[in-house]
């Protein structure tokens, strides 16, 4: 059984900023994985800054 992992996302182990310099990711990593935290400035859009890198219609990551 893991013990309990409080870490804050306001305070990230690691930023990550987009290629197309609209917004972020702070990271922290947890035992299980990291966790992602995106910031995504006014204007930017799935179809305009990433379709063309991902090469998928939509985001594929699960969003719970």
């Amino acid at each position: 059984m893991s013990g309990l992992e409080i870490k804050s996302l306001e305070s990230p182990e690691e930023t990550r900023p987009f290629a197309s310099d609209m917004g972020q990711a702070g990271v922290v990593s947890l035992s299980t994985g990291p966790v992602l935290k995106g910031v995504f400035e006014p204007g930017w859009r799935w179809s305009e800054h990433v379709k063309r890198i991902a090469g998928t219609e939509s985001c594929q990551t699960v969003h719970p």
